[in-house]
């Protein structure tokens, strides 16, 4: 007897897996993870090899033969060591998030468990993939709304943040019974916009109050700080590397040192530089500020419009932007899903008074 995929347990929903096809992705991705676990190490053992020769430990190592090498070839940084260093513990970075995305998937499609519990006034989350386990809560007042997400029909929610998923198991009835039933024990409605207010920003923005009056509309920050820190951090191990090859080669070449100013220059811009809109009745300012450095450009009784195109791989892309006579300006743009989108355009239209068009 098939095990259901969809359990009420008092105060909790439990989901897991549906479909046959799941198992035709586990089984690809269970031979792209075999690749990937060689090639992550191969990398790992070339990167580990040049770091170590680079900070000088395991000076007679087999290990350190590599970077020893790679380290002592003429005619030195001028001959791209810097451009390998950078290049490798980039990709190992990012193959590497992609390894574990796509482990996380395949315990996912196997072995997954979604519960989610209404208790106390507030929802908790419990996922599991395997041994994998996670969990989140949300209190009452954090949640705007649950809804089933149009294009991968994903049960999310919507707080002040940004939307988050909260289950992709079961089927799509299953999925719609699901959020169904946590607005009704939660007191969520699934379509009515959030009532405008001031000082509540849209979903996936922030708010503050300006000294002239005006409203600071902005993205949270967090995600910049965590790419600043990666940068300035690839930017130190490269500036040690071109000084210990100075100290060896003496400085025949000013590249690395250029490639080395214009990663430090990104790392400041990513760590520093802030996007922001000054809301205002019948006007909205976007300012770009960069330290001292300012740009400013008003949009004075103008309109806001939401555009729809398709991209080459049939995916909708969904664009608000502000217009003020034979100027415009992208204010957001999302993928798949419009909904955020269309929320900040009716929040931003009853800000300033700017006619909305969709």
């Amino acid at each position: 007897m098939n095990q259901p995929t969809t359990v009420i347990e008092g105060d909790a929903i439990v989901l897991r897996p549906v479909g046959i096809g799941r198992y035709f992705e586990a089984a690809f991705l269970s031979i792209w993870l075999a690749f990937w676990t060689v090639f992550e190490a191969v990398t790992l053992g070339v990167l580990g090899s040049m770091l170590l020769a680079l900070f000088g430990f395991l000076r007679n190592s087999r290990l350190t033969n590599l970077g020893r090498s790679a380290l002592e070839r003429a005619p030195g940084f001028e001959a791209g060591i810097l451009f390998i260093y950078l290049f490798l513990i980039l990709w190992i970075g990012l193959w590497t998030l992609a390894g574990l995305a796509a482990w996380y998937r395949f315990l996912r499609l196997i072995a997954a468990r979604d519960r989610l519990e209404v208790a106390g006034g507030e929802l908790h989350l419990s996922w599991r993939a395997g041994p994998v386990r996670r969990s989140r809560h949300f209190g009452r007042a954090e949640l705007r709304r649950i809804r089933v997400r149009p294009h991968d029909k994903a049960v999310v929610a919507e707080i002040e943040s940004g939307t988050t998923t909260l289950t992709d198991l079961g089927s799509v009835a299953e999925r719609e019974a699901a959020a169904s039933w946590l607005r009704t024990r939660l007191g969520l409605d699934a379509h009515a916009p959030p009532a405008f207010d001031p000082l509540v920003a849209p979903t996936g923005w922030r708010v503050t109050g300006g000294h002239s009056g005006a409203l600071h509309l902005m993205r949270p920050t967090g995600g910049r700080r965590v790419a600043a820190k990666i940068m300035g951090t690839l930017a130190s191990v490269g500036a040690f590397a071109a000084a210990v090859d100075v100290s060896r080669y003496g400085l025949r070449s000013t590249g690395a040192l250029w490639l080395l100013a214009l990663l430090g220059l990104a790392a400041a811009w990513v760590a520093w530089a802030r996007e922001e809109w000054l809301v205002s009745t019948q006007q909205l300012d976007y300012r770009l500020r960069f330290g001292p450095l300012v740009r400013q450009r008003t949009f004075r009784n103008g309109q806001l419009e939401i555009s729809r195109s398709i991209d080459s791989d049939g995916d909708a892309k969904y664009t608000l932007r502000v217009k003020d006579g034979a100027a415009k300006r992208t204010i957001a743009s999302a993928m798949y899903d419009d909904t955020e989108l269309v929320d900040c355009a009716r929040w931003l239209a009853s800000a300033t008074g700017f006619r909305l068009v969709k």
